[in-house]
This record gives C-alpha cells, sequence and structure tokens, in this order.
C-alpha cells in the first residue's frame, strides 16, 4: 500500500532537504543514492521509490529551490516603483547569498553540471527566461513612467543579472575580499545610477 499524500509529501521534502546537505558537502558525482538515504534516515528503497535516479533528485532539488525563489520574487515584484521593486529584489538577493552557504555550493554545482546536462540545461534556461522576463518588465514599467532612461528592457535585465550573479561567484570564492552586503549595496547603486533619468 502506497503512503498517504500527506506522508509522501512529507518525506519527499525530507528526502530533498538530505540530498541538498549531501550535494552541497560533497558535490554531484561524490554523492550517491545510499548517502542521501542515510542522511535521510531512510531506506535506499524508499529513496529510489520517490526518485529514480540521482539525476533526477537533482533536477527535483533545483525545481524545488526555483519554486521557493518564484515566490520570492512575486512578493518583491507585487507594489512600489520600478526602483522600489529593483532594490527589494537586489536585497532579497543578497540576503539569500548571504543566509544560505549550503545553497550558494549547491548553486555552483547546478552551474558546473549545467553545461554537461541537457536536462539541467533546459531548467536553467527556462528559470533564467523567466528571471529576465520579470526583470525586464519591471524595467520596461520604469522607462514607460519616466524613471528610467530609454534603455532596452531585455538587454538591461540580461546585464542586471549577470553583473549579481558574478557578484555571487566573487563572494564564494573571496568572501573576505568581496563582502556580499557592502558590495551588493554599491553594485545595485551603480547599476540605479545607469537606468535612471539624468
Amino acid at each position: 500500500m502506497a503512503p498517504k499524500p500527506s506522508v509522501q509529501k512529507e518525506r519527499r521534502e525530507e528526502i530533498l532537504q538530505a540530498a541538498r546537505r549531501c550535494f552541497s558537502q560533497h558535490g554531484y558525482h561524490e554523492t550517491t543514492m545510499e548517502e542521501v538515504a542515510v542522511a535521510a534516515n531512510l531506506s535506499k528503497g524508499l529513496i529510489y521509490y520517490y526518485f529514480k535516479s540521482k539525476q533526477e533528485l537533482f533536477l527535483a532539488l533545483l525545481d524545488s529551490w526555483f519554486a521557493q525563489f518564484d515566490l520570492a520574487w512575486q512578493e518583491v515584484l507585487a507594489s512600489g516603483s520600478a526602483e522600489e521593486r529593483l532594490r527589494r529584489l537586489a536585497q532579497l538577493d543578497i540576503t539569500e547569498i548571504e543566509e544560505s552557504a549550503d545553497l550558494s555550493n549547491l548553486l555552483l554545482e547546478f552551474w558546473a553540471h549545467a553545461g554537461r546536462e541537457p536536462a539541467l540545461i533546459g531548467r536553467f534556461h527556462q528559470a533564467l527566461s523567466r528571471y529576465r522576463q520579470l526583470l525586464a518588465d519591471v524595467i520596461a514599467a520604469g522607462v514607460q513612467a519616466g524613471e528610467f532612461r530609454a534603455v532596452d528592457p531585455w538587454l538591461s535585465a540580461v546585464g542586471l543579472l549577470a553583473a549579481y550573479d558574478g557578484l555571487w561567484l566573487h563572494w564564494m570564492i573571496d568572501p573576505q575580499g568581496a563582502p556580499i552586503r557592502e558590495t551588493g549595496e554599491v553594485l545595485t547603486e551603480n547599476l540605479l545610477v545607469g537606468l535612471k533619468r539624468k
């Protein structure tokens, strides 16, 4: 008999959290399904009941993170001027990076494997397109309202995301040399100065 839906959901989440710890500590290739089972205090067979392969588990973890991030973005973008929304997005990104060291390691794993795994490339492409479009919509609204110069919203969104990804990578490599909050605030101000009307 299959577990009740509520139990299934709870166990699935336990497995995802255990996998997050294992992947961030040991990397994708070094992590085994058996290690995930031990970390989750479940049998290996039960892990395979929920996820047929390590790649499927990895993709589910990626989807789970994107879903949480999507909700946070929607809340931040719900109201305010274009500048206010961009500032809140920047703060959200900086806080996420600052408070989730294991997530940062995990994201490095995702980035490292995205170029070699077609399924990961597809997930990243979908997510990047979605976030770029959300940012482009905010920038376009700022242009229309007269807050921002007549910039190309899509290209500006691509540049903004790339800048914050670069900040995150520098912080991962050299936390003392690139303090995330202070550097993030300077980056945000510089980017907004570039967008705003003179």
